[in-house]
Protein backbone atom coordinates (compact mmCIF):
# COMPACT_ATOMS: atom_id res chain seq x y z
CA UNK A 1 0.00 0.00 0.00
CA UNK A 2 1.65 3.28 -1.01
CA UNK A 3 1.74 5.93 1.66
CA UNK A 4 -1.63 7.62 2.01
CA UNK A 5 -1.07 11.38 1.85
CA UNK A 6 -1.67 13.54 4.88
CA UNK A 7 -3.41 16.06 2.64
CA UNK A 8 -5.75 15.38 -0.23
CA UNK A 9 -3.53 17.19 -2.75
CA UNK A 10 -0.65 14.84 -2.01
CA UNK A 11 -3.01 11.87 -2.21
CA UNK A 12 -4.31 13.01 -5.60
CA UNK A 13 -0.83 13.62 -6.98
CA UNK A 14 0.42 10.21 -5.87
CA UNK A 15 -2.54 8.35 -7.33
CA UNK A 16 -2.63 10.30 -10.59
CA UNK A 17 0.48 8.43 -11.68
CA UNK A 18 2.36 11.67 -12.30
CA UNK A 19 5.39 11.14 -10.05
CA UNK A 20 7.73 12.11 -12.87
CA UNK A 21 10.23 14.39 -11.18
CA UNK A 22 10.78 13.26 -7.63
CA UNK A 23 13.06 12.84 -4.67
CA UNK A 24 13.26 9.58 -2.75
CA UNK A 25 12.77 9.92 0.96
CA UNK A 26 12.64 7.27 3.69
CA UNK A 27 9.94 8.16 6.20
CA UNK A 28 8.54 6.59 9.33
CA UNK A 29 5.44 8.41 10.42
CA UNK A 30 1.92 7.95 11.67
CA UNK A 31 -0.59 8.63 8.98
CA UNK A 32 -4.31 9.11 9.32
CA UNK A 33 -6.19 7.25 6.61
CA UNK A 34 -7.43 9.81 4.10
CA UNK A 35 -10.49 9.06 2.00
CA UNK A 36 -13.46 11.33 1.40
CA UNK A 37 -16.69 9.68 2.56
CA UNK A 38 -20.01 11.40 3.03
CA UNK A 39 -22.12 9.11 5.18
CA UNK A 40 -21.69 6.99 8.29
CA UNK A 41 -22.37 3.70 6.52
CA UNK A 42 -19.60 4.31 4.02
CA UNK A 43 -17.24 5.41 6.79
CA UNK A 44 -17.96 2.26 8.82
CA UNK A 45 -17.51 -0.03 5.81
CA UNK A 46 -14.27 1.68 4.84
CA UNK A 47 -12.84 1.31 8.35
CA UNK A 48 -13.90 -2.35 8.47
CA UNK A 49 -12.38 -2.91 5.05
CA UNK A 50 -9.00 -1.39 5.75
CA UNK A 51 -8.88 -2.75 9.33
CA UNK A 52 -6.73 0.15 10.49
CA UNK A 53 -7.46 3.85 10.89
CA UNK A 54 -3.91 4.92 11.70
CA UNK A 55 -0.85 3.05 10.45
CA UNK A 56 2.84 3.13 11.23
CA UNK A 57 4.47 2.98 7.81
CA UNK A 58 8.04 2.91 6.64
CA UNK A 59 7.70 3.38 2.92
CA UNK A 60 9.42 5.02 0.04
CA UNK A 61 7.43 8.20 -0.53
CA UNK A 62 7.42 10.44 -3.57
CA UNK A 63 7.94 14.17 -3.21
CA UNK A 64 6.25 15.53 -6.31
CA UNK A 65 8.14 18.27 -8.14
CA UNK A 66 5.85 19.13 -11.02
CA UNK A 67 7.44 20.93 -13.92
CA UNK A 68 5.79 22.20 -17.06
CA UNK A 69 5.10 20.29 -19.19
CA UNK A 70 4.94 16.80 -17.68
CA UNK A 71 3.29 13.51 -18.55
CA UNK A 72 2.00 10.14 -17.51
CA UNK A 73 1.22 7.04 -19.53
CA UNK A 74 -1.46 4.46 -20.28
CA UNK A 75 -0.50 1.52 -22.49
CA UNK A 76 -2.37 -1.26 -24.30
CA UNK A 77 -1.36 -3.76 -26.94
CA UNK A 78 -2.58 -6.40 -29.38
CA UNK A 79 -0.74 -9.49 -30.60
CA UNK A 80 -1.07 -11.17 -33.99
CA UNK A 81 1.18 -13.44 -36.03
CA UNK A 82 4.18 -12.99 -33.77
CA UNK A 83 4.08 -9.18 -33.99
CA UNK A 84 2.59 -6.78 -31.46
CA UNK A 85 1.04 -3.32 -31.65
CA UNK A 86 1.57 -1.33 -28.46
CA UNK A 87 -0.77 1.65 -28.10
CA UNK A 88 0.55 4.33 -25.77
CA UNK A 89 -1.49 7.32 -24.60
CA UNK A 90 0.64 9.99 -22.96
CA UNK A 91 -1.15 12.68 -20.99
CA UNK A 92 0.88 15.88 -21.31
CA UNK A 93 0.06 18.81 -19.05
CA UNK A 94 1.39 22.32 -19.40
CA UNK A 95 1.51 24.17 -16.08
CA UNK A 96 3.32 27.11 -17.67
CA UNK A 97 1.94 30.46 -18.83
CA UNK A 98 2.73 30.11 -22.52
CA UNK A 99 1.77 27.69 -25.28
CA UNK A 100 4.23 24.78 -25.57
CA UNK A 101 5.21 23.04 -28.82
CA UNK A 102 6.60 19.66 -27.93
CA UNK A 103 7.81 16.31 -29.15
CA UNK A 104 6.66 13.10 -27.48
CA UNK A 105 9.31 10.42 -28.09
CA UNK A 106 8.29 6.89 -27.12
CA UNK A 107 10.58 3.87 -27.41
CA UNK A 108 10.31 0.19 -26.58
CA UNK A 109 13.78 -1.10 -25.72
CA UNK A 110 14.80 -4.76 -25.48
CA UNK A 111 17.10 -6.32 -22.88
CA UNK A 112 20.13 -5.89 -25.18
CA UNK A 113 19.50 -2.13 -25.31
CA UNK A 114 18.26 -2.14 -28.92
CA UNK A 115 15.20 -0.08 -29.83
CA UNK A 116 12.47 -2.54 -30.80
CA UNK A 117 10.01 0.21 -31.79
CA UNK A 118 9.87 4.01 -31.71
CA UNK A 119 7.37 6.77 -32.41
CA UNK A 120 7.88 10.55 -32.45
CA UNK A 121 4.80 12.80 -32.31
CA UNK A 122 4.43 16.58 -32.31
CA UNK A 123 2.04 18.17 -29.83
CA UNK A 124 0.96 21.69 -28.92
CA UNK A 125 -0.30 22.28 -25.40
CA UNK A 126 -2.03 25.46 -24.30
CA UNK A 127 -1.24 27.01 -20.88
CA UNK A 128 -2.83 25.27 -17.89
CA UNK A 129 -4.22 22.45 -20.02
CA UNK A 130 -3.73 18.75 -20.74
CA UNK A 131 -3.70 16.86 -24.03
CA UNK A 132 -3.66 13.13 -24.78
CA UNK A 133 -0.99 12.10 -27.27
CA UNK A 134 -1.84 8.71 -28.80
CA UNK A 135 0.91 6.64 -30.41
CA UNK A 136 1.20 3.11 -31.78
CA UNK A 137 4.42 1.10 -31.69
CA UNK A 138 4.76 -1.81 -34.12
CA UNK A 139 6.93 -4.51 -32.52
CA UNK A 140 8.16 -7.09 -35.01
CA UNK A 141 8.64 -10.65 -33.73
CA UNK A 142 7.71 -9.55 -30.21
CA UNK A 143 9.05 -11.65 -27.39
CA UNK A 144 6.16 -12.25 -25.02
CA UNK A 145 6.00 -12.16 -21.26
CA UNK A 146 5.22 -15.83 -20.63
CA UNK A 147 4.86 -16.36 -16.89
CA UNK A 148 7.55 -18.13 -14.90
CA UNK A 149 8.89 -19.88 -18.03
CA UNK A 150 9.99 -16.64 -19.70
CA UNK A 151 9.02 -13.37 -17.95
CA UNK A 152 10.55 -11.21 -20.68
CA UNK A 153 10.43 -7.47 -20.06
CA UNK A 154 11.12 -4.63 -22.43
CA UNK A 155 11.66 -1.08 -21.19
CA UNK A 156 9.05 1.46 -22.25
CA UNK A 157 10.55 4.96 -22.39
CA UNK A 158 8.60 8.19 -22.87
CA UNK A 159 10.34 11.56 -23.26
CA UNK A 160 8.84 15.04 -23.54
CA UNK A 161 11.13 17.36 -25.52
CA UNK A 162 10.95 20.86 -26.94
CA UNK A 163 10.80 21.43 -30.68
CA UNK A 164 14.57 21.91 -30.54
CA UNK A 165 15.07 18.59 -28.77
CA UNK A 166 15.70 19.75 -25.18
CA UNK A 167 14.58 17.12 -22.69
CA UNK A 168 11.84 18.41 -20.36
CA UNK A 169 10.55 15.23 -18.74
CA UNK A 170 11.05 11.48 -18.99
CA UNK A 171 9.64 8.26 -17.62
CA UNK A 172 10.76 4.68 -18.05
CA UNK A 173 9.09 1.47 -16.93
CA UNK A 174 9.57 -2.25 -17.35
CA UNK A 175 6.96 -3.45 -19.82
CA UNK A 176 5.87 -6.96 -20.75
CA UNK A 177 3.80 -7.84 -23.81
CA UNK A 178 1.30 -10.62 -23.22
CA UNK A 179 -2.34 -11.63 -23.60
CA UNK A 180 -4.44 -12.98 -20.74
CA UNK A 181 -8.05 -14.08 -20.87
CA UNK A 182 -10.32 -16.43 -18.92
CA UNK A 183 -12.20 -19.20 -20.70
CA UNK A 184 -15.10 -20.99 -18.92
CA UNK A 185 -13.83 -24.37 -20.14
CA UNK A 186 -10.05 -23.91 -20.24
CA UNK A 187 -9.49 -21.51 -17.35
CA UNK A 188 -6.80 -18.83 -17.59
CA UNK A 189 -5.14 -18.55 -21.00
CA UNK A 190 -1.73 -16.89 -21.17
CA UNK A 191 -0.75 -15.99 -24.73
CA UNK A 192 -3.42 -18.36 -25.99
CA UNK A 193 -2.31 -21.37 -23.95
CA UNK A 194 -3.94 -22.80 -20.78
CA UNK A 195 -1.96 -21.67 -17.75
CA UNK A 196 -2.60 -23.62 -14.55
CA UNK A 197 -2.37 -21.45 -11.45
CA UNK A 198 -0.88 -22.55 -8.12
CA UNK A 199 -0.77 -19.73 -5.66
CA UNK A 200 -1.17 -18.01 -2.32
CA UNK A 201 -2.82 -14.98 -0.75
CA UNK A 202 -0.33 -12.40 0.52
CA UNK A 203 -0.81 -9.84 3.28
CA UNK A 204 1.84 -7.12 3.56
CA UNK A 205 2.69 -7.44 7.22
CA UNK A 206 5.37 -8.97 9.39
CA UNK A 207 5.73 -9.74 13.09
CA UNK A 208 7.31 -6.83 14.93
CA UNK A 209 6.86 -4.47 11.96
CA UNK A 210 3.20 -4.51 11.05
CA UNK A 211 2.93 -2.84 7.67
CA UNK A 212 6.28 -1.05 7.97
CA UNK A 213 7.97 -3.39 5.51
CA UNK A 214 11.17 -2.69 3.65
CA UNK A 215 11.77 -3.69 0.04
CA UNK A 216 14.00 -6.49 1.37
CA UNK A 217 11.10 -7.82 3.45
CA UNK A 218 8.86 -7.94 0.39
CA UNK A 219 11.61 -9.61 -1.64
CA UNK A 220 12.04 -12.26 1.08
CA UNK A 221 8.32 -13.04 0.98
CA UNK A 222 8.42 -13.39 -2.80
CA UNK A 223 11.46 -15.67 -2.55
CA UNK A 224 9.56 -17.94 -0.14
CA UNK A 225 6.53 -18.02 -2.45
CA UNK A 226 8.70 -18.94 -5.43
CA UNK A 227 10.47 -21.65 -3.40
CA UNK A 228 7.03 -23.16 -2.71
CA UNK A 229 6.49 -23.49 -6.45
CA UNK A 230 3.67 -20.94 -6.62
CA UNK A 231 3.13 -18.99 -9.82
CA UNK A 232 0.33 -16.66 -8.75
CA UNK A 233 -0.46 -14.34 -5.82
CA UNK A 234 -3.66 -12.72 -4.63
CA UNK A 235 -2.68 -9.38 -3.10
CA UNK A 236 -5.11 -9.41 -0.22
CA UNK A 237 -7.18 -7.30 0.53
CA UNK A 238 -5.95 -3.85 -0.41
CA UNK A 239 -3.54 -2.02 -2.66
CA UNK A 240 0.04 -3.27 -2.26
CA UNK A 241 3.15 -1.28 -3.10
CA UNK A 242 5.11 -1.18 -6.33
CA UNK A 243 7.87 -3.50 -5.07
CA UNK A 244 5.70 -6.63 -5.16
CA UNK A 245 4.39 -5.69 -8.61
CA UNK A 246 7.90 -5.13 -9.95
CA UNK A 247 9.07 -8.48 -8.57
CA UNK A 248 6.02 -10.27 -9.98
CA UNK A 249 6.76 -8.79 -13.41
CA UNK A 250 10.40 -9.88 -13.12
CA UNK A 251 9.70 -13.46 -12.01
CA UNK A 252 6.57 -14.17 -14.04
CA UNK A 253 4.08 -14.36 -11.17
CA UNK A 254 0.42 -13.72 -12.05
CA UNK A 255 -1.25 -11.20 -9.72
CA UNK A 256 -4.79 -10.61 -8.51
CA UNK A 257 -5.03 -6.97 -7.38
CA UNK A 258 -7.82 -5.97 -5.04
CA UNK A 259 -9.35 -2.91 -3.37
CA UNK A 260 -9.91 -2.81 0.42
CA UNK A 261 -13.66 -3.39 0.48
CA UNK A 262 -13.99 -6.27 2.90
CA UNK A 263 -17.05 -8.26 4.02
CA UNK A 264 -19.71 -5.57 4.45
CA UNK A 265 -21.65 -3.78 1.73
CA UNK A 266 -24.65 -2.94 3.89
CA UNK A 267 -25.58 -2.29 7.51
CA UNK A 268 -28.64 -2.96 9.60
CA UNK A 269 -31.69 -3.68 7.47
CA UNK A 270 -30.28 -2.05 4.33
CA UNK A 271 -30.35 -4.29 1.27
CA UNK A 272 -28.45 -1.96 -1.08
CA UNK A 273 -25.02 -0.40 -0.66
CA UNK A 274 -25.11 3.35 -0.19
CA UNK A 275 -24.21 5.64 -3.12
CA UNK A 276 -21.27 6.95 -1.10
CA UNK A 277 -19.83 3.46 -0.57
CA UNK A 278 -20.21 2.60 -4.26
CA UNK A 279 -18.57 5.88 -5.28
CA UNK A 280 -15.72 5.23 -2.87
CA UNK A 281 -15.19 1.70 -4.20
CA UNK A 282 -15.26 3.01 -7.77
CA UNK A 283 -12.67 5.66 -6.88
CA UNK A 284 -10.37 3.11 -5.25
CA UNK A 285 -10.67 0.71 -8.20
CA UNK A 286 -9.87 3.50 -10.66
CA UNK A 287 -6.79 4.43 -8.66
CA UNK A 288 -5.70 0.79 -8.44
CA UNK A 289 -5.88 0.41 -12.21
CA UNK A 290 -4.13 3.73 -12.84
CA UNK A 291 -1.24 2.71 -10.60
CA UNK A 292 -0.77 -0.85 -11.83
CA UNK A 293 -2.23 -1.00 -15.32
CA UNK A 294 1.17 -1.24 -17.04
CA UNK A 295 2.32 -4.27 -15.03
CA UNK A 296 2.39 -7.43 -17.15
CA UNK A 297 1.83 -9.57 -14.06
CA UNK A 298 -1.64 -8.22 -13.18
CA UNK A 299 -4.43 -10.44 -14.48
CA UNK A 300 -7.40 -9.45 -12.32
CA UNK A 301 -8.83 -6.33 -10.68
CA UNK A 302 -10.72 -7.49 -7.58
CA UNK A 303 -13.70 -5.39 -6.49
CA UNK A 304 -14.00 -6.73 -2.93
CA UNK A 305 -13.41 -9.58 -0.50
CA UNK A 306 -16.13 -11.88 0.89
CA UNK A 307 -18.93 -10.00 -0.85
CA UNK A 308 -21.57 -12.43 0.38
CA UNK A 309 -21.63 -10.69 3.79
CA UNK A 310 -24.42 -8.21 4.59
CA UNK A 311 -27.99 -8.28 3.32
Amino acid sequence: LPLWGEVDAAHRALYAGSELAYQHEAALRQVALVYPVVDAAAQHSLEAATLLVALELSKATWVIALSAPFSDRISHYSIAGGDAAVSVTTKVRNDGRTRAKLQVVTRLIDTAGAVAAQENTQATVAPASTVDVAQSLKVMRARLWNGVADPYLYRLSVEIRTEQGKLLDAREQAFGIREMRVDPEKGLLLNGQPYRLHGVGLHQDREGKGWALSEDDVAADIATIREMGANTIRLTHYQHGQTVHDLADRYGLVLWDEIPLVSMWTQGKDTQASPALLANARQQLSELIRQNGNHASVATWGVANEVDFGN
